[in-house]
């Protein structure tokens, strides 16, 4: 299987659109290949700004609509589009087995959209906040770069059973796995594609097979 990473930082999904980044996508995508997409961590970003003073924050209700072009623009083209929510920021103080998501809105939104649309999700957020309550505050900094609540190193990208969205042939996908039984479940669910895909504001992890 080839995986093509489009993803690129900072970008909003509004962003991603505008910058010509879904149509170059498009106009390469075929019938069969997936479409992962994940937004959301730079959409709700209140006081960010572009150089061209456009801001970073993106409504909810908008995100909806930029995730339907991400859809209908895959299924247009004979692709399968699969929404990816984004991972919470470690939001937490002390020890404490209770972390904050910001990024609530967004998954809440993929999610709807995914419910409206029959598209696959694979629900990284709901997967990934209860992994931290589980492990707590200390054990969660093992997983994020040093002084960045939101960017995972190594361990956080390769390790932890949040680490890669579930796969499944239902539209909401939310079944604990561990790494390897994810990773199985992953090149299964792929395995008759040969290209996938992926879209991310964040930094893209790769694949690896059974």
């Amino acid at each position: 299987m080839t995986v093509s990473n489009q993803a690129i930082g900072g970008r909003t999904s509004r962003r991603f659109i505008e910058e010509g980044r879904l149509t170059t996508i498009l106009n390469t995508i075929k019938p069969g290949d997936y479409l992962m997409v994940q937004f959301g961590t730079n959409d709700g970003n209140t006081t960010a700004l572009y150089p061209d003073g456009e801001p970073y924050l993106v409504s909810a209700t908008d995100f909806q609509g930029f995730m339907m072009q991400f859809i209908q623009g895959a299924r247009g083209k004979g692709a399968i589009p699969v929404l990816v929510t984004p991972p919470p920021r470690r939001s937490c103080t002390g020890d404490s087995h209770t972390f904050g998501n910001g990024l609530a809105g967004y998954a809440a939104a993929m999610r709807t959209v995914a419910t409206q649309t029959g598209a696959a999700l694979a629900d990284l957020n709901a997967k990934t906040l209860a992994y931290l309550d589980m492990i707590g505050c200390v054990a969660s900094a093992d997983f994020f770069l040093l002084n960045d609540g939101t960017h995972f190193q190594i361990n956080g990208a390769a390790s932890w059973p949040a680490s890669s969205p579930t796969a499944c042939a239902r539209p909401v996908c939310r079944s604990p796995l561990t790494p390897g039984e994810t990773r199985r479940s992953l090149a299964r669910w792929f395995h008759r594609s040969k290209y996938m895909t992926v879209v991310s504001s964040l930094v893209g992890s790769s694949l690896q097979s059974p």
